[in-house]
């Protein structure tokens, strides 16, 4: 603090004397967004008059040898540095005001003749990240402050807590200080806040109320404001009152503004709220989870949001969009038809010149590309890091995850529509790179939120996890926003496994049940996870076809597959009606099969797999008409890609994860679709696929009871559970 004022009062005397006047001017506007000092190193964010945001940096203890930067490239110190300067010191000045010691007496009063006290509440919230931040209430009547955390502290060390809460809402609550002086308040503004010190286990030290976590203050900030008075009669800091506004209170930009003018076509209302919503988080300085449904337009949603930025020249630098390889065709194309004005550059394949980034708006690249260039993704600093798909850094332990994390952006958005996919930790990975610190450590989340909700059932805890990530992730279904998507209706389509097929697979069952059996009670669960994994995997194969096993677990006798059968069987009534089909499959060996059978029939198709080149061109056929099946595994085929023209998709065997299988499905079922859609499931009856039926209810509840609603929940395997896909047919 000694050092920022030393400086300001040197360039106070020196000829940059008129620049702090504005500077100060810009303070008084609460134009300075966000100020950080750590260890002599100043960081801020600052808006001039025209509404550009600068990112400062600055060495203070360096000060001398002018070690300090600015994106607006002026002759340092500039005006933004200055302003940084003083937000700072003001914000973390001691404050003049005369305190009271905790010495009261209390009394309640019932006489009508007892009036509250009606004059302002004063709230403040200050501090930063590496010191925390400081919540403070007070109360000021006839030149007396009255600092109501230490009042509420010490009555919570004077009286029992319950004595407390049983005292009458209607009562008059009488403070008396050593002055002789008397203060009288309604007690049950002063229980309401006495629970909240209990109840969510508050900090107290110096006079206020410490937490850790920025929005935790500023959600506390809001809560203990609200109920203490109206918002016009209490006075905040301005820089967490600004914050709070944009976050909390979105709608007070008009849809009509988050409209560019130069976007071409049209957008619906939800997504003009998505804008909105990316503004919001945005001007507070946070990024954030765009977790729409699949099909609803994410990536028009964040190409129109940042169009917006360029127009009123808030998008000083690129934007580094980071997606699937096999999106990276889909970006450009939208970005061209949607808002060409955006200037889009492809770094990938021989599109890597990096010469000019400062020329463009958005550099659109993917996962691979970014780990390969690590240290030139890392050197720049961007205005905004995007993740398409961004489940993909479900994994906190990854390098992928780890790479990604240490790059430098003003903002940080996730777009995915399956933020968790398996268990809470990879909504945490989510949330972590988006919002940093929103859910502290990942050993703090593991004993605090995920292991509470997901094995003990914690619906508190779950009510509490949903407050603190509710502003930081936005999601719409498509039955919310969307009322004339056309009807989907979902068929399980059993088969029966007869003959030497069900005879393969039940001797191969017996075995592996027996082998299962001895891992886990020798090894136990976590050590036995690979052999159970493979044992599923075995079984799986049989449903599908025997020919997928390992030649070793093979029949000498060529078996059949009744569930190809079926597929033909199906297909042949399907061609009859002029169907257009998507047939899904996590095998590649089994699309291959399919093929074959599809050839010998003389039926039109295409292939996708990871090993394709030139989707684009694959899927362009298949919308224009000219191929009236398409087969596609499950991993490649299943992200980002605009199917519509077909009017059925079958998934040929289960997966795991119902979000996987939903995402393919939503390659139909999305905006566009104008015919009915069938979606068809081939489960063999009595076999592992009907459990893992079962599972698949218990990982869409979980997803849906996190981020949307609240319920019971209990993911985790016994043994038993597992020894229950080796049931037999």
């Amino acid at each position: 603090m000694l050092l920022i004022e030393k400086i300001l009062n040197q360039l106070q005397n020196s000829a940059a004397k008129n620049l702090v006047s504005k500077a100060q001017k810009l303070v008084d506007d609460q134009c300075v967004l966000m100020t950080r000092l750590s260890d002599g190193f100043l960081m801020a964010r600052v808006k001039d008059i025209q509404g550009q945001i600068y990112t400062i940096h600055s060495h203070l203890r360096q000060w001398d040898s002018k070690q300090y930067k600015c994106g607006c490239g002026q002759a340092m110190p500039c005006v933004h540095l200055i302003a940084g300067l003083i937000s700072w010191l003001e914000t973390h000045s001691q404050t003049s005001r005369k305190k009271v010691e905790p010495a009261f007496q209390y009394d309640w009063v019932t006489e009508s003749s007892a009036h509250p006290v009606k004059t302002a509440w004063q709230s403040e919230l200050s501090g930063d990240e590496d010191q925390g931040f400081r919540f403070s209430l007070t109360i000021e009547q006839d030149e007396e402050q009255w600092n109501m955390i230490d009042i509420l502290v010490h009555l919570l060390e004077s009286f029992d807590y319950q004595t407390l809460m049983a005292k009458d809402d209607n009562t008059i609550f009488q403070i008396i200080n050593d002055k002789g002086k008397s203060l009288k308040v309604s007690w049950s503004r002063l229980k309401w806040l006495l629970q909240r010190i209990v109840d969510d286990k508050l900090k107290v030290a110096q006079s206020a109320l410490r937490v850790k976590n920025e929005w935790q203050a500023l959600q506390q900030f809001q809560n203990w404001s609200k109920q203490v008075q109206d918002q016009h009669n209490i006075w905040y800091s301005n820089q967490a009152w600004k914050k709070m506004t944009w976050l909390l209170s979105p709608e007070s930009m008009s849809l009509e503004q988050c409209k560019p003018q130069s976007f071409q076509g049209e957008l619906r209302p939800y997504q003009l709220e998505g804008v909105r919503w990316f503004r919001s988080i945005k001007n507070a300085g946070y990024g954030g989870i765009l977790a729409d449904d699949m099909g609803l337009g994410k990536t028009i949603q964040t190409l129109t949001y940042l169009l917006g930025l360029k127009e009123k020249g808030e998008l000083n630098r690129p934007a580094l969009i980071v997606v699937p390889t096999s999106l990276l065709a889909n970006w450009q194309y939208e970005c061209q038809q949607y808002t060409p004005k955006l200037g889009c550059q492809l770094f990938h394949g021989r599109q890597k010149n990096h010469s000019n980034w400062e020329t463009v708006d958005i550099i659109v690249t993917s996962y691979g590309m970014v780990q390969r260039h690590r240290q030139l993704f890392w050197d720049y600093h961007f205005s905004h890091l995007i993740l398409d798909e961004a489940q993909l850094i479900k994994n906190f332990q990854s390098q992928k995850t780890q790479v990604l994390k240490k790059m430098q952006a003003d903002s940080r958005f996730c777009l995915s529509g399956t933020p968790m996919e398996n268990h809470l930790g990879e909504l945490w990975s989510l949330i972590d790179f988006a919002v940093p610190n929103l859910l502290g450590s990942r050993t703090y989340f593991r004993k605090n939120f995920q292991i509470p909700i997901e094995t003990e059932a914690r619906d508190d805890v779950k009510t509490s996890l949903l407050a603190r990530i509710r502003p930081f992730m936005l999601r719409r279904t498509k039955k919310q926003v969307i009322d004339n998507l056309p009807e989907k209706t979902t068929i399980i389509q059993k088969v029966t496994l007869e003959g030497e097929q069900a005879e393969l697979y039940e001797s191969v069952r017996c075995v592996l049940a027996e082998k299962v059996q001895t891992a886990l009670a020798e090894s136990g669960l976590v050590q036995s996870r690979w052999v159970v994994l493979d044992s599923l995997l075995k079984l799986r194969q049989i449903c599908c076809d025997p020919r997928l096993l390992p030649a070793s677990w093979q029949n000498q006798t060529q078996l059949g597959s009744a569930k190809l059968e079926i597929l033909m069987e199906m297909l042949e009534s399907l061609m009859a009606e002029g169907r257009s089909v998507l047939i899904f499959s996590q095998f590649t060996k089994m699309l291959h099969l399919i093929e074959q059978e599809l050839n010998l029939r003389n039926y039109p198709f295409q292939t996708l797999t990871g090993k394709t080149q030139r989707r684009e061109v694959l899927v362009e056929r298949f919308q224009k008409g000219e191929v009236p099946i398409f087969l596609l595994s499950l991993k490649a085929g299943g992200l980002g890609l605009n199917l519509t023209r077909a009017d059925t998709v079958i998934h040929y065997e289960p997966w795991w994860n119902p979000a996987v299988t939903a995402q393919a499905t939503d390659r139909i079922y999305r905006i566009g679709q104008e015919q009915p859609v069938f979606e068809y499931h081939l489960i063999t009856s009595g076999s592992i696929e009907e459990s893992m039926l079962e599972l698949q209810k218990k990982k869409f509840k979980l997803f849906d009871e996190t981020v949307s609603a609240s319920g019971q929940m209990n993911i985790q395997w016994t043994e038993d559970d597992i020894m229950k896909f080796f049931a037999p047919i």
